[in-house]
């Protein structure tokens, strides 16, 4: 239930913060984010060495092509 929760806080602020002529769903965007945050964090936990700026690159560059 943790999970939802901060999904909704996340995407409620993303909701009051983009463009109101965007057609990007605020929850979608959030689980999108919060997922990938996930999946780098379980990278990390069983010791992968990971480029973060590279990492973080990407999901910026995916998310820019939603707008």
């Amino acid at each position: 239930s943790l999970m939802g929760d901060i999904n909704n806080y996340v995407s409620e602020f993303i909701a009051r913060n983009l463009p109101e002529d965007t057609n990007i769903d605020p929850k979608t965007l959030t689980i999108f984010i919060n997922t990938y945050v996930y999946s780098l964090t379980l990278e990390v936990f069983n010791g992968r060495d990971i480029q973060f700026n590279e990492k973080i690159d990407g999901m910026i560059n995916n998310i820019a092509l939603c707008f």
